[in-house]
């Protein structure tokens, strides 16, 4: 297990410590002359660390986003998470952060170097559900980069099937941070951190030793 744990008593210092994370991982590949590729979450969790990045003094013309799941709705839905992105990040973009909309199965992905994930108490991330994607989805080691997943039971307010990248795309980046709140998201990390073997897709991000994850409780 390549896990750190980091523990916060407020939203605000947890908002803030995340998004500081972010950008100096992203720094970090900037600073080896490559473009930086960042895949970040939809819901309203993340809204308040992503505000944050977005103030980052970044070179943000180096940088290229994509959601790291998205519902397959009509390009103008406002339930597509690109959308809720683009509006929290809208200081990058005008800064001249690039976005790259997350491409069907077939397509091939340039991985990120730098993943944000949140989790439900249901221990899903990103669109791997417990229970809704196969093993191979699962595989930290998989080849596979993006799936399409159909939520059971779909979200009545979202009822859309998902894309989502696999734990193999998620793997394969250089670091993966997982940010959460709240007295339901700790029990739910609690409980995967106790699984043996991982079984749920947050369990066995945490359980593998392919890539660095650090995960920010508040």
């Amino acid at each position: 297990m390549t896990m750190e744990l980091f523990e916060f008593d407020g939203v605000e210092e947890w908002a803030t410590d995340v998004a500081q994370r972010l950008a100096a991982a992203l720094d970090s590949v900037l600073a080896t002359g490559q473009v930086a590729r960042v895949a970040l979450p939809g819901g309203r969790s993340p809204a308040a660390i992503l505000e944050r990045l977005a103030a980052e003094p970044l070179p943000w013309e180096r940088v290229v986003a994509m959601p790291t799941d998205e519902r397959l709705a009509p390009d103008d839905h406002p339930a597509r998470n690109i959308h809720f992105l683009k509006r929290q990040l809208a200081p990058a973009i005008e800064a001249g952060l690039q976005f790259e909309p997350l491409g069907p199965p077939d397509t091939a992905l340039v991985p990120p170097d730098v993943i944000l994930l949140g989790f439900g108490e249901d221990r899903h991330i990103a669109s791997l559900f417990p229970g809704s994607v196969s093993a191979a989805a699962l595989d930290p080691q998989g080849e596979a980069r993006v799936i399409e997943v159909l939520p059971e039971p779909l979200p009545p307010e979202a009822p859309f099937p998902r894309l989502s990248l696999t734990m193999g795309a998620i793997a394969a980046a250089r670091l993966v941070l997982v940010a959460a709140h709240g007295v339901g998201k700790r029990r739910a990390l609690d409980e995967a951190l106790a699984e043996r073997p991982a079984w749920s897709p947050l369990g066995v991000l945490l359980d593998q030793d392919r890539v660095p994850v650090q995960v920010c409780i508040g």
